[in-house]
């Protein structure tokens, strides 16, 4: 019990003539013997403090003796009643009087000292109520007028206790930092975890601005870039509009370096920046208050919302899935939004609508497509397989650090912030991309083949004829691989596209066992006899037009890889000029192929057939 209150209990009268024996027979004994008389029926601390009283009261046998039982207890009493009005008036506590501070002057001298913009410094040199106490309370003038009052200035403790039941007992909304309307939002999460009934586990995202501490909350998977990227998108498409900037904390998602003075974004939260139009804010390492409006927000939607769902999922209704959970919270925001604030006379719905919103900027279109960049090492086969498909780069960068940006239709390489190429994404689409000059000559010569459609193989060999195409199914029979293409494009080109040679090839292939490979029927078709003398190339099936078509596909371009019907110009034979093995034709490599095309036989003529099963090495070192 206070002294305040002490003082305003009325005090328990007793008995009279006990009262009065009490107090006649402490005017002569002590303390003691009162406390060893049974009649008295007192205690020790009765006895001490009755004792003491009279001391006070400075009261003799002789006057005790002199008045009634009432007097004397009206006597004993009136002090008491004289200092409890004193103190609650001027501040007396027992005989003392004690300087009353002017709490409010002190209270306004503490708010403007700490009305700053933040920073560990500022804080360092706000104003302390030591400080205060000594300078404001303890002033020269102070000092003076309880010199001329017999008035006592408070102890520092005393000072503390009696200023912090002051604001407790004046409490008014005010907001320390004065914000601007629509210049600043800021986003944090709440740290609580729900699970939805589909096993997902749901965080919480809340974005409140500034200024009218309108607040939106979202539940979403995980605190990952994506996730947390489009709640704020979908908070300030709540809000109608951006803001000038937005204030987060240092989670990994967002900030990939935090220092004393801010922190360096990631890059998707570069190009969320870009796509909002606002600048981005990270607070200083362990200055989360300075993000204070994020904070209350914080946790008034945990009090507010999210306690409510908790509830809803203990009474056995969780909620299905996180959609759910986000339709209940947008029928639900306007508990917080539309609840009038304390000491003021309206709600925050209510100073946004007035004061921000046609302050806020809008956006022209809210979807959000952000992009993926990570740090890669470039394997040893310079390329990088993606959702099952391949990209092809450059084989000097094998072993050097690329960026790849993953985009929803696209993917960009770059090289030191340098782009190197795109690729259209070809997700689950078994193959291989590549641009030109990223692949050597052997290299390319066998994409390609991996990339050519049996179906159009098949129709190759059936345009020769019927055992051809029964010769090259046996060939490609089971699982795939390059060397069996290899083989049923060798067979292909053994007539050398000249349609005039297909019946006799027929004739051949005819005589020849099943079991012979195509190295021997190269030997035994070089010197087979009869053949044609012409020079006129087949117009449709040809490789070199095989070859630019599936080039052409892995380079990006969308082409329909299926064999051209319309009717050509019969090619002539020297102007075809591909080397099987020496792979795409180039000017001067197709006039040495031309030159040594001088025998009817075509024996010595460098083409697909010309090259035996082993030969897959590279020209150069065969010249070595």
């Amino acid at each position: 019990m206070t002294d305040r209150q002490r003082f305003k209990t009325k005090p328990v009268i007793p008995d009279h003539n006990l009262f009065y024996r009490r107090v006649k027979f402490l005017c002569i004994h002590s303390s003691f013997a009162g406390e060893q008389n049974i009649d008295l029926q007192m205690s020790h601390g009765a006895a001490v403090r009755l004792k003491k009283k009279i001391t006070e009261l400075k009261l003799t046998e002789e006057q005790v003796l002199s008045m009634t039982p009432s007097e004397l207890i009206e006597k004993y009493f009136s002090k008491d009643r004289v200092n409890s009005r004193k103190f609650i008036i001027k501040g007396i506590r027992g005989n003392v009087t004690y300087l009353v501070p002017d709490f409010g002057v002190m209270s306004r001298e503490y708010m403007r000292s700490c009305a700053h913009s933040g920073g560990s410094t500022n804080r360092k040199l706000e104003l302390q109520r030591k400080v205060i106490y000594e300078d404001v309370y303890c002033s020269e003038e102070n000092r003076e007028k309880c010199r001329k009052e017999n008035l006592t200035l408070y102890s520092l403790s005393n000072f503390c206790r009696l200023w912090r039941a002051y604001e407790k007992s004046n409490i008014v909304p005010t907001f320390r930092r004065k914000e601007v309307p629509g210049a600043i939002a800021e986003f944090d999460f709440t740290g609580v975890t729900m699970r939805c009934k589909d096993g997902t586990r749901a965080q919480f995202a809340v974005l409140v601005l500034a200024y009218s501490r309108l607040t939106y909350i979202e539940a979403i998977p995980s605190q990952s870039a994506p996730d947390s990227a489009q709640a704020i998108v979908n908070g300030f498409k709540y809000f109608g509009g951006t803001t000038e900037s937005l204030r987060i904390d240092n989670f990994k998602a967002a900030v990939s370096y935090c220092g004393k003075y801010g922190g360096e974004f990631t890059a998707t939260y570069r190009m969320l920046a870009n796509f909002l139009g606002c600048s981005l804010s990270s607070m200083p390492v362990r200055s989360g208050w300075l993000k204070g409006h994020a904070e209350a927000a914080v946790k008034i939607a945990t009090h507010t919302l999210i306690a409510r769902m908790k509830k809803r999922e203990r009474d056995g209704q969780s909620f299905e899935n996180i959609k759910e959970m986000n339709d209940w919270l947008i029928r639900n925001l306007d508990l917080i939004n539309n609840h009038k604030v304390r000491g003021l006379n309206s709600s925050r719905r209510v100073i946004f609508e007035e004061d921000e919103r046609n302050k806020l900027h809008p956006v022209a279109n809210w979807d959000l497509h952000l992009s993926e960049i990570e740090n890669r090492t470039v394997p040893a086969t310079s390329r990088f397989e993606i959702n099952g498909h391949d990209y092809c780069l450059p084989a000097n960068l094998i072993g050097c650090k690329v960026q790849l940006e993953i985009k929803p239709q696209q993917l960009i390489f770059y090289e030191d912030g340098r782009p190197l190429c795109t690729y259209k994404r070809q997700d689950n689409i078994p193959g291989t991309s590549t641009c030109k000059g990223y692949n050597p000559p052997q290299q390319l010569f066998i994409e390609v083949l991996k990339e050519t459609p049996l179906p159009m193989l098949y129709e190759w060999a059936q345009a020769i004829g019927p055992e051809t195409l029964k010769k090259v199914k046996s060939i490609l029979g089971g699982t795939i691989n390059i060397d069996k293409l290899r083989r049923a494009v060798k067979l292909l080109s053994l007539p050398h596209e000249l349609p005039e040679d297909y019946p006799l090839f027929e004739k051949f292939l005819k005589e020849q066992p099943e079991y012979r490979g195509v190295s021997k029927l190269k030997e035994l078709w070089r010197v087979y006899p009869d053949k044609s003398s012409s020079s006129r190339l087949d117009p449709v099936y040809r490789f070199n037009y095989l070859f630019e078509k599936v080039e052409a596909k892995l380079y990006g371009e969308d082409i329909n890889l299926c064999w051209d019907k319309e009717t050509k110009e019969n090619p002539h034979k020297n102007e075809r000029g591909m080397v099987f093995l020496n792979y795409p034709k180039t000017k001067g490599a197709s006039a040495e192929i031309t030159s040594n095309c001088s025998d009817p036989n075509r024996s010595n003529c460098s083409d697909p057939s010309n090259t035996n099963d082993h030969d897959l090495v590279n020209p150069q070192e065969k010249e070595q």
